[in-house]
């Protein structure tokens, strides 16, 4: 995908990337390297980045984090960072009016050549994704040609996944077309879920303009029929104005291929029996795994986001491949590691419920999306992994012991937990390292640390490393016994 990009915001994708799914730290010199650039280039980006949602974060002594705190949703940042794009908003101009290099390259400023290397990139892109359509130049016009299903679903996921605002803007709400559209839809879905604008244009888009500029799907069946009375005022008037506008023909093949199953994602009761079957599985295997995340309380609002975001790559996840964001084997791997035992547990609870991904790329994506949407709506961290924790069991006074405390908790902020002590019994034995000037017995030996007479910088640097032992440690969140996620053996699922 960053082949597409321009260089500056490739380096932003890639240095959000990066920081995001990566729980350490990392140094201005190592990130520098990292994307080709100088430290000086690296520091306007992270300013650039920072302008709009400052969730880059920087300390002399440790480097460069992205704070999910912020409750900034991933797939939100990295869609607003997208639409910044030249290239991407080529891209957008040709889904929406199939214009002549002429008038495209007119119109975002760049010159006939430029927009022929672009396509020529998106059509790499578009191959290497295994897109079943790419861009042609037809007559001097720029169009998307191959199966129309597939397109009308990247279409609608890419607005949906840059969270384009400028879709509905003040000449779409004002046209009759668009409003008389509008009233018929509501007429036919309002009784059964609330539909919004910014569901409604992105539907009015990848429907009524592909059929506008003469592109009409055949496989009736994944998509809504549409009910209203073919006979109503309403829906006459809707027919009128389609044929002013657009000159074709209205009948019911055109309005039966305007509401696909997976753009209503509310709407699914005119899902047939099977597929409403499917769905209830999916709703129960996800609210599964919302109830193990022990301590656990959610809002209403908040458990129903959640459930449409995962309830939406289940049930249509064989047709959706999310626009222009790199899920990779490389993304997913990493979020594994830190939340091994959370994989596993709703592995198991698929197990369960039977044939819950079809494959083994539905499950990397499933997981991913997991994780960018419980980190967005409840931090998923906090909930389901345990920090490393140090015990201070020293000799001295107890302001050294309180300062030594201070001193850490400035120095690795919230990464660990803390405890001073005055025995080796109870958390003291649990903890994961012992800071001590004791000799102490044999048996704690690998988790020793020694206390030196004066923290130095140094030292420091040391008990990081040693902490970086225990960075996906867990200690049984989920009533499963540590050992069960600590074993070298393969897992069966991971081999497929």
């Amino acid at each position: 995908m960053k082949n597409v990009l321009e260089n500056h915001l490739a380096r932003k994708l890639l240095l959000i990337e990066e920081l995001y799914n990566k729980k350490k730290y990392l140094q201005l010199d190592e990130a520098a390297e990292l994307l080709c650039c100088s430290k000086n280039t690296l520091s306007k980006d992270i300013m650039e980045i920072n302008k709009k949602f400052y969730v880059i974060e920087y300390e002399k002594t440790k480097g460069l984090s992205f704070n999910k705190n912020k409750g900034v949703n991933f797939n939100y940042l990295y869609g607003y960072l997208l639409t910044e794009s030249t290239s991407v908003q080529l891209l957008k101009q040709i889904i929406i009016e199939e214009p002549t290099i002429t008038d495209i390259a007119y119109d975002i400023f760049i010159s006939e050549s430029k927009v022929r290397k672009l396509i020529g990139k998106w059509n790499e892109y578009l191959k290497g994704r295994n897109f079943s359509f790419k861009i042609i130049i037809d007559k001097n016009k720029l169009i998307l040609a191959g199966n129309e299903t597939d397109i009308r679903l990247f279409c609608h996921y890419m607005f949906f996944g840059l969270n384009y605002t400028d879709i509905y803007d003040q000449t779409t709400s004002d046209s009759q077309l668009y409003r008389l559209y509008k009233e018929n839809i509501k007429k036919q879905y309002s009784s059964k879920c609330n539909i919004g604008d910014y569901e409604l244009t992105k539907a009015y888009y990848t429907a009524l303009y592909r059929i506008k500029n003469g592109h009409y799907d055949n496989v009736f069946e994944d998509y809504h029929p549409f009910k209203v009375s073919f006979s109503s005022t309403l829906y006459r008037n809707l027919e009128t104005k389609i044929t002013q506008v657009f000159n074709v023909e209205v009948d019911s093949k055109l309005v039966n291929q305007i509401i696909h199953h997976s753009y209503f994602k509310e709407y699914n009761q005119e899902l047939a029996p099977i597929k409403l079957e499917v769905k209830e599985k999916y709703e129960r295997f996800v609210q599964n795994i919302i109830d193990c995340i022990p301590n656990l309380i959610l809002t209403e609002e908040t458990t129903r986001k959640i459930k449409e975001s995962l309830l939406l790559i289940l049930l249509h996840s064989p047709q959706i491949k999310y626009f222009l964001v790199d899920h990779n084997i490389n993304v997913y791997n990493v979020h594994f590691k830190q939340y091994r035992n959370f994989f596993m547990i709703i592995n198991d609870l698929a197990e369960q419920e039977g044939n819950i991904f079809k494959s083994e790329e539905i499950r990397r994506a499933f997981f991913i999306k997991l994780v960018y949407t419980l980190n967005a709506e409840i931090c998923i961290a906090k909930y389901t992994l345990t920090r490393p924790c140090i015990a201070i069991y020293s000799f001295g006074t107890a302001d050294v012991k309180k300062a030594l405390k201070s001193l850490m908790q400035m120095f690795f902020g919230e990464r660990i937990g803390i405890l001073i002590t005055d025995n080796l019994e109870g958390k003291t034995e649990e903890a994961d390292l012992i800071i001590t000037n004791y000799l102490l017995p044999t048996s704690y030996e690998d988790k020793t640390i020694y206390f030196p007479e004066n923290v130095t910088l140094e030292w420091l640097f040391s008990l990081d490393e040693e902490l970086k032992k225990f960075k996906y440690k867990y200690h049984g969140v989920f009533g499963y016994k540590k050992e069960q996620f600590e074993s070298t053996e393969p897992l069966k699922w991971l081999e497929h």
